[in-house]
């Protein structure tokens, strides 16, 4: 029984050292998810048809907002949350290999009655298929063997991060066809 607790206290632990190392990775050539999320959403949005404009507010945690003020003009607002990024496995061994993976939430809500219109997740490289989100498949260009691989090639691991918070703003502006 204590087995597959240590396995995963220590599981844990690289997957802990893992994330560290790829943030200081994508830190250091100053790459920063969340600007590539908001304009390629903004842009799929636009593509559509929406007329879409980028706004910045100061958030606390991973909630939608309550309070969506009174931004002028706007028919509705798009509130994404929790992004949330990296590099995961679906098992062990070459046959299941690091792939680039995003978690996000929107929500659409109407500015006139504050009516939630549309509420997903979208999660890029998910391990399941589930009515509970959007689910979009990896770009098996960003496969990666193992994680001594996917430090070695750091502008190719940060394109797999680009490339996946792209797919997964598309879904999301896609969801508003």
């Amino acid at each position: 029984m204590a087995v597959p607790i240590i396995g995963g206290i220590a599981a844990a632990a690289e997957q802990k050292a893992r994330n560290v190392k790829l943030h200081d990775l994508t830190r250091s050539r100053q790459f920063t998810p969340n600007g590539p999320f908001v304009e390629a959403l903004r842009t799929a949005l636009i593509a559509n048809g929406y007329e879409a404009k980028a706004v910045d507010l100061p958030r606390s945690g991973f909630g939608y907002f309550e309070d969506y003020g009174t931004l002028s003009g706007a028919d509705a607002w798009l509130d994404c949350v929790g992004l949330q990024w990296g590099y995961a496995a679906a098992g062990v061994g070459a046959d299941q290999p690091y792939r680039p993976t995003v978690w996000a939430k929107c929500q659409l809500v109407r500015a006139a009655d504050r009516t939630v219109l549309m509420r997903e997740i979208v999660m890029y490289n998910s391990f399941s298929r589930s009515a509970a989100f959007v689910s979009v498949s990896p770009d098996p260009a960003y496969a990666f063997v193992d994680t001594d691989a996917l430090v070695a090639d750091p502008d190719r691991m940060i394109a797999g991060i680009d490339t996946a918070l792209r797919g997964t703003a598309r879904a999301f502006a896609n969801r508003l066809k």
